[in-house]
């Protein structure tokens, strides 16, 4: 069972930030059906290494597009990301030597926390302002709206 399913109300109308949003949640679903199945502690570890390596790229994507596009509140919602890969980071130095429940638990927890504070709120408000303001520029592919 999908712990995050896609909507449209998750989108935040940029497509490249939309199409990272839905890996995110794939590797969090990934994730969540691991840890509910026990799954050997290996592969877990493998999709909590692969939500890193994801959110690395999706963050430095998003920040690509706010200085690109001069967004007010970057270094606010820069801020976020970096508060948010702190913990998660930890959390993977800990999955490495710990195998207890606990850590799982509370890996599940921040990623959800995250999801809906920082992609429904501060993201969907970068998506508002790299929609209004693309105007001023030539409407690439990867930043039309979606």
């Amino acid at each position: 069972m999908s712990l995050i399913t896609w909507s449209d109300f998750l989108s935040v109308g940029v497509v490249d930030i939309d199409n990272q949003h839905k890996k995110i949640l794939q590797l969090i679903n990934g994730l969540h059906h691991h840890l509910e199945t026990s799954a050997d502690h290996a592969v877990k570890h493998e999709f909590l290494n692969g939500i890193v390596d994801f959110l690395g790229l999706h963050f430095n994507t998003e920040e690509r597009l706010m200085h690109a596009y001069g967004f007010p509140d970057a270094l606010i919602h820069i801020q976020e990301h970096r508060q948010l890969l702190a913990p998660v980071i930890e959390l993977q130095t800990h999955w490495h030597n710990d195998t207890r429940a606990e850590a799982s638990k509370k890996t599940m927890l921040l990623l959800k926390d995250w999801l809906f504070q920082h992609m429904m709120v501060s993201d969907k408000h970068l998506g508002e302002y790299l929609y209004t303001h693309r105007a001023a520029r030539d409407c690439g592919a990867s930043i039309c709206p979606s």
